[in-house]
């Protein structure tokens, strides 16, 4: 393996103010802030199980593939998740699926925009009874509002992460934003983690692939490793990242996606690729925003895996994400009937994502696909 190893995701923390009102990106919303993406969705399923004292046993529809913290977000809000399919090669719900697990105790879905793509919850809003109590909580953890794509005011909460590699890390940290007055609810008042200034410096250093690659040999740190870990508590989000927050947002906003348009037009040449929320004439979808990292089907996991293997052992920032579906992270086990999702276990087995941060340059997109396509010769 090269020891210069690029990492999946991960711009650096700005640390310093900005003059930009986030609260504007947010028109009639109200905002909570709490110390992560997996409290802010623990957040909105307790609100709204305050607000619906009469169903008393509340499920939540969840995709069957996805970041086990969706779980753990249930499982501290008192839910049972549901899994629910996914349409084939796509990370989104099969509808008819997902009409099908709508019952008298379902009180929330989740939507989540995975990496960049968007759910669409009109069509998911379309599904549901005119008069329903089932609220929709759009899970943008791996995407922020751009200045061409604003926040969408279709679903009841929007959650957003600033979690390490997130599109706005601030290596912690969450944001609801919901339509309704909050119902009064408790949570810890934030602390003050004076080492957080250090904690950022380190980790931009760490973004560097020759530090990260030296950090990836390192025994124990199991980087990269999905797991199921509950939630302990809600808690307010820190002052520190809270501060840089703005100045984050504004260098986001400028950011320019040139590297998804080079991974977009190589991967219309290679019929073996598949590009979720690209259409076959290699034009965006209309659920497609800033990519987190950029994903790719490949044929079955068999081919998955070998390509993966020589894209890792030249360090080019590739992964499997979070390598299975839900019902086998680790963790999980036996918590879900692995067989009702088998298109999102497939999704699961066929995908790679590749690195579009700002620490990736022509010369290592120009690798990543010339290595991919040596692979799957």
């Amino acid at each position: 393996m090269s020891w210069v190893v690029y990492p999946p995701a991960g711009n650096p923390v700005v640390l310093r103010s900005s003059g930009i009102d986030v609260a504007s990106l947010f028109p009639a919303h109200h905002l909570v802030w709490l110390q992560s993406g997996t409290a802010a969705l623990a957040w909105c399923l307790c609100q709204h199980r305050l607000r619906h004292p009469e169903v008393t046993q509340p499920e939540v529809l969840i995709p069957g593939y996805g970041c086990p913290d969706l779980v753990a977000a249930a499982d501290y809000a008192g839910y049972t998740p549901r899994l629910v399919d996914l349409a084939e090669s796509t990370s989104e719900y099969d509808a008819a699926a997902l009409l099908a697990a709508v019952n008298e105790n379902t009180l929330a879905i989740l939507a989540v925009n995975f990496l960049g793509l968007a759910a669409n919850v009109s069509a998911i809003r379309a599904l549901l009874p005119e008069a329903s109590s089932i609220a929709i909580i759009e899970d943008n953890a791996q995407w922020f509002p751009e200045p061409d794509r604003p926040a969408t005011t279709e679903a009841d909460y929007l959650t957003f992460s600033f979690g390490r590699g997130k599109a706005i890390g601030l290596l912690g940290g969450g944001l609801v934003a919901a339509r309704a007055q909050p119902v009064p609810m408790d949570a810890l008042a934030s602390s003050t983690d004076k080492r957080w200034p250090i904690k950022a410096r380190l980790y931009n250093a760490l973004l560097h692939p020759a530090l990260y690659g030296l950090v990836t040999r390192l025994p124990g740190l199991s980087l990269g490793q999905t797991r199921y870990h509950a939630l302990e508590a809600l808690q307010e989000m820190g002052p520190q990242p809270k501060r840089v927050l703005a100045a984050n947002v504004e260098c986001y906003q400028q950011f320019d996606t040139w590297r998804e348009a080079c991974f977009d037009e190589a991967f219309t040449n290679i019929s073996a690729v598949q590009v979720p929320g690209l259409t076959t004439q290699g034009r965006h979808t209309a659920n497609r925003g800033r990519l987190l990292r950029y994903p790719v089907l490949l044929a079955n996991r068999e081919q998955r895996d070998a390509a993966l293997a020589s894209l890792t052992q030249a360090g080019l920032g590739a992964t499997a994400m979070y390598r299975h579906a839900l019902p086998d992270i680790a963790g999980l086990e036996g918590r879900f009937e692995r067989s009702l999702v088998p298109n999102a276990r497939q999704f699961a087995d066929r995908l790679v994502t590749l690195p579009v941060h700002s620490g990736i340059t022509r010369p290592v997109i120009e690798r990543i696909v010339n290595t991919l396509s040596r692979a799957l010769e």
